[in-house]
């Protein structure tokens, strides 16, 4: 019995049964036993599918021995017993093999038949069952199944990293017998995606393959953002048995015959939904083209001087290699210049753009001023000016600017005693902008102007050039907007960010080098919960007590640094620390006990500095420790260790601190952190640090907590020790759990001190809130406000629990029209034309909750408007929205949709009225994700991106997703073929006079659960199909995705 039980111990994903409740009784696990009954709808299929194959196996295997009567008699007996059954098994006993039993193997083509052609060759494993190649003498070899494979699939996809001259030799019989006829649906018969990754590609095997007709190859030229370790080779079958080939072997005669290469091999019959995950990777690959350029014959010259430079080692001196790399902005700086041209759309022309040192920004710049000049009506490039504060950064940005331009003559350095051939294009320092008095020139000499790592600057030097020039465009870059002299450089760009670069899209694009964090709980005896917080942080005197010159607590961070670094005496550290008085006891502390460090800080002299970082360059000392250095752009990319040494309040200056040794460095595989992690007072914040260093934003951050930090940039981890654990998820659920009570107490002390009734944003400025959805999940302003002493407030009708969930979704209302639209109907200022009577019908919509009172929107806008204290919260809730939106014209298609606006999201609701489906008193009811719009000729999809609640779920992860900005790869509903109406309207829909519209969203809830509204991304049009119940359509966006909404619609699938 124990061995018995010993085999139930464990993890299942078991589906529950009479019998395995019985043996779990059986055995005594029966209260032991942990259920789920809240199973995903989603997921159901795959899971009942799973559960029923698995049980009809193992009966099944009771009669492998039998008689084949017995089996024939089987199968006619499970038919019988079907026969009776509903939907939807309705039919199941007719897709039950016939006895006797036959397999299917090939149906032949006439002309086949006619000349009695020979047999297709087939691989040797089973199409129908997924394997695994060795490489051995006992598994058949890789090369052989492709050649196989070849001789009987419909087209070929191979994606790898080189292609050998020797392995396109030995397939290059069976590639030309595979491509010398077209494909029936005209796409390529042999798509090829490879990389110049350290130049391992031999010229002449591509200068084959560029021969093969029906043949296409893309070539990703930029290894450094293409980290392609992926192996595939993929064939394709109509008949719904493709294989594909996933392993570690490149297209060279020794991976693919001689290497003891490991290989799976998945079927696409057997594993569709593993099948999906690999088809989506592939054609999102492929569809990228800011990653793989397509490659013709002409392109050989430039794909050779690509493959040279990457041979070439690290600092070899060769000429610059821009000519042959037409460089394309990647996916996160992408976002970065949308946003840039969203605010000069709005007539906005300062921008500011906050991003860790390394991460990038020059480029960024140099990208937007290309855009900025290609809009302009002149033939001649606009005039620029860069300014930064040394020299080494504007002789880096010269270089990336014409690296971006090809343009190895544009701009001029203006440094010390250089002077420049032209006036038009400077690269200037702050410190010869003002010894030369360029503010002679004309205000508007400079039609862009850049300032890089403004904030290093002194402010009057700063502010001098910033006030004299008048140009079409400024851009600030800077890594933090703290300026040197504590002002805020916003305050010269509008008082906004334009954006702020994440950390994760810096590591993931290979900016930064990832990094290794280690939460460690801090030495017994350190807590700062009960020290004062004052000004939003502690008091150094007060942390100095604690840690300035603790022994015992230094002894501790010595002996987790000797614990966490495999060679701590090759280290290269950094510690920051509470104090100067800090700083220089744990280097005094460290070297007298065999780890030599020293202290720097802002007092230390410039050659001082200079010195003690060449010292830890060379691994003479193994740490500095410092306080304030962090702003002082020390620079050292050889740094690979942090460590936190002090509660660091601010995460800016936390990411600084951190970002110090993120650089990268040849050798310098990852940045280890480690942050020693103590009680704090309350008003400490540890969710945004560690929100920050997740790549998903969306998902709260005490639950990724406590899973270990699942979703980071790729090769990083988070660690948290038990009691760091305890310390931080205390501390987070403290911050998120704003009590009512609590909340109320607060608005009472305001409102006394104001003497009347508070503003939205006064009362997130006294919660420390910055989204107003904190404060209104706990109901109504004026309800809180009536509870902390103000104003009574009358019932509502039973309308409260509604508005208070009306006011949450206009968080996130972005179609700007109708925010003003109801904004000016609560004023009494509107004057009501039609599309401003639709802007209201489904503004009304969302604020209204389920209980609508009768006569329709003129009786809801009177009801509203009889009630003061609700309408001065919904314009309260409108004008923070309002200041959040951008001025820009929107898109719209009134003949398909009204006054819905492309990329502005809605709900069902929402978008149900404007297709004329359903009433303000009588909203329709639909739930399916595609709706057919007979009266307009529409047919309209509703995509949710992620539609299982689980962060990954493989069976239903790869149906829609986006391929790139202008292709939406779509599955259809389960009964659709392409003979079908349906399925023939979505084919020829431009024929048949229909037009299908899409709305997307990412998942079913968002972040604070409530239902996450739709995107609308506007008319599709029909480009190609793949496969029956369901059908695999493409679709193009008439308007192509903004980068923002391309990640997120990508990543879901790759």
């Amino acid at each position: 019995m124990d061995s018995d039980q010993e085999h139930w111990y464990g993890l299942h994903e078991r589906l529950a049964t009479r019998a395995l409740k019985e043996r779990l009784a059986e055995l005594g696990l029966g209260a032991q036993a942990e259920w789920r009954s809240n199973l995903a709808a989603d997921e159901l299929p795959a899971q009942l599918n799973a559960h029923l194959g698995r049980a009809l196996a193992e009966l099944m295997l009771g009669l492998r021995e039998r008689d084949r009567s017995i089996w024939e008699a089987m199968v006619s007996n499970l038919g019988e017993a079907l026969k009776n059954t509903e939907h939807p098994l309705t039919g199941l006993a007719e897709l039950l093999p016939s006895v006797p039993f036959e397999q299917l193997l090939e149906v032949r083509r006439p002309e086949q038949t006619v000349v009695r052609a020979k047999d297709t060759p087939r691989p040797d494993l089973p199409l129908g069952l997924s394997a695994l190649l060795t490489g051995s003498r006992h598994s058949p070899s890789l090369i052989g199944q492709i050649e196989k494979e070849l001789a009987s699939a419909d087209r070929a996809d191979w994606l790898v990293s080189f292609i050998k001259f020797s392995g396109i030799r030995a397939l290059k019989s069976s590639l030309t017998s595979f491509v010398e006829q077209a494909s029936r649906s005209g796409e390529p018969r042999l798509r090829v995606a490879t990389t110049s990754y350290l130049g391992a590609t031999d010229i002449k095997a591509i200068e084959t393959l560029l021969e093969l007709p029906n043949t296409e190859v893309r070539v990703s030229f930029d290894s450094h953002r293409t980290r392609l370790h992926a192996k595939a080779y993929l064939f394709h079958r109509r008949t719904g048995f493709g294989s594909a080939y996933i392993g570690s072997a490149n297209i060279s005669r020794v991976a693919l015959d001689e290497g003891l290469e490991w290989t799976a091999r998945i079927s696409q019959h057997e594993l569709p939904h593993l099948w999906r995950q690999v088809l989506a990777g592939f054609e999102m690959h492929w569809a990228d083209e800011s990653e793989f350029e397509l490659v013709t014959s002409t392109d050989l010259d430039r794909l050779r001087a690509a493959l040279d430079e990457e041979r070439r080692s690290p600092g070899t001196p060769g000429p610059p290699s821009w000519h042959f790399l037409d460089l394309r902005p990647h996916a996160f700086q992408q976002e970065i210049l949308d946003s840039i041209s969203s605010e000069r759309e709005a007539g906005l022309n300062r921008h500011l753009v906050i991003a860790a040192t390394g991460t990038g920004k020059t480029m960024i710049a140099a990208f937007d001023y290309r855009r900025f000049a290609a809009a302009q009506k002149s033939k001649n490039r606009p005039s620029l000016l860069f300014v930064a504060h040394r020299e080494e950064i504007l002789k880096q940005s010269l270089y990336s600017f014409r690296h971006v331009l090809r343009d190895d003559a544009f701009g001029d350095v203006l440094v010390r005693g250089q002077s420049p051939r032209q006036s038009r294009h400077l690269f200037c320092s702050v410190q010869s902008w003002n010894s030369r008095n360029l503010d002679q020139l004309p205000r508007g000499h400079f039609d862009y102007v850049v300032f890089d790592e403004a904030h290093h600057a002194k402010a009057n030097s700063y502010q001098r050039i910033l006030d004299h020039v008048q140009p079409n465009s400024l851009l600030g870059l800077t890594a933090t907007p703290e300026r040197a002299d504590g002002g805020d450089i916003r305050a010269d760009f509008g008082g906004v960010f334009t954006h702020e670069m994440r950390l994760a899209d810096a590591i993931e694009a290979r900016h930064l080098v990832p990094f290794h964090y280690f939460g460690i709980s801090d030495e017994p005896g350190i807590d700062f919960s009960a020290l004062s917080w004052q000004r939003g942080g502690y008091r150094t005197d007060d942390l100095e007590r604690v840690v300035g010159s603790n022994e015992r607590r230094a002894r501790w961070v010595l002996r987790n640094l000797i614990d966490h670094v495999s060679e701590p005496e090759r280290v290269r550290a950094l510690g920051f620390c509470v104090s100067k008085q800090h700083a220089h006891f744990m280097a005094r502390w460290f070297s007298a006990h065999g780890m030599p460090a020293e202290a720097l800080t802002a007092d230390s002299p410039k050659e001082l500095r200079q010195t003690i970082q060449g010292r830890l360059v060379n691994r003479e000392i193994q740490i500095i420790f410092t306080v304030d250095l962090f702003n002082e752009g020390v620079d050292i990319p050889e740094v690979d260790t942090v460590l936190f040494l002090r509660p660091t309040e601010s995460l800016t200056v936390y990411l600084q601190q951190l970002g110090r040794g993120l650089r990268l460095h040849e050798g310098k595989s990852n940045l280890t952190v480690l942050d020693f992690i103590a009680p704090q007072n309350r008003n400490f914040r540890f969710a945004d640090r560690f929100r920050a260093l997740s790549n998903r934003h969306d998902q709260r951050v005490d639950r990724q907590v406590e899973q270990g930090f699942l979703w980071l940039p790729a090769g990083c981890l988070v660690r948290l020790d038990e009691k760091a654990t305890r310390t931080v998820l205390d501390n987070i659920r403290g911050a998120l759990s704003q009590r009512r009570p609590r909340v109320i107490q607060q608005l009472a002390r305001l409102q006394q001190a104001l003497g009347n009734r508070p503003t939205l944003e006064q009362m997130l400025d006294t919660l420390h809130l910055e989204d107003p959805d904190l404060l209104l999940k706990h109901g109504l302003p004026c309800r809180l406000l009536q509870e902390a002493g103000g104003s009574e407030v009358p019932e509502f009708d039973g309308y409260e629990k509604g508005f208070s969930l009306g006011l949450r979704q206009l968080l996130w209302v972005d179609d700007r029209e109708q925010l003003l639209t109801l904004r000016q109907t609560l004023e009494g200022t509107l004057h009501c034309d039609e599309a401003d009577q639709q802007r209201l019908l489904l503004a009304l919509s969302l604020i209204w909750g389920a209980k609508r009172p009768d006569g329709g929107l003129e009786a809801a806008v009177a009801w509203v408007m009889s009630h003061e204290a609700l309408r001065r919260d919904l314009l309260d809730v409108i004008d923070w929205r309002l200041q959040h939106v951008l001025s820009i014209p929107s898109r719209r298609f009134p003949a398909f949709t009204g006054c819905l606006a492309l990329h502005a999201r809605y709900t069902r609701e929402q978008i149900l009225l404007a297709l004329g489906v359903g009433r303000f008193e009588t909203p329709a009811s639909h739930q399916e994700g595609v709706l057919h719009v007979a009266d307009r000729r529409l047919d309209v999809f509703f995509v949710t991106i992620q539609k299982s609640d689980d962060d990954f779920s493989p069976t239903t992860r790869y149906e829609d997703y986006a391929l790139n900005d202008r292709l939406f790869h779509w599955q259809s509903q389960s009964s659709t073929t392409p003979e079908s109406a349906t399925g023939q309207r979505y084919i020829n829909h431009q024929m048949m006079g229909y037009q299908p519209l899409l709305f997307v969203r990412e998942r079913k809830k968002l972040p604070n659960k409530l239902t996450e509204p739709f995107r609308y991304l506007g008319p599709l049009k029909y480009l190609r199909h793949d496969g029956s119940k369901p059908m695999s359509i493409v679709w193009e966006l008439q308007q192509p995705l903004p980068a923002k909404r391309l990640r997120e619609y990508r990543r879901q699938a790759i």
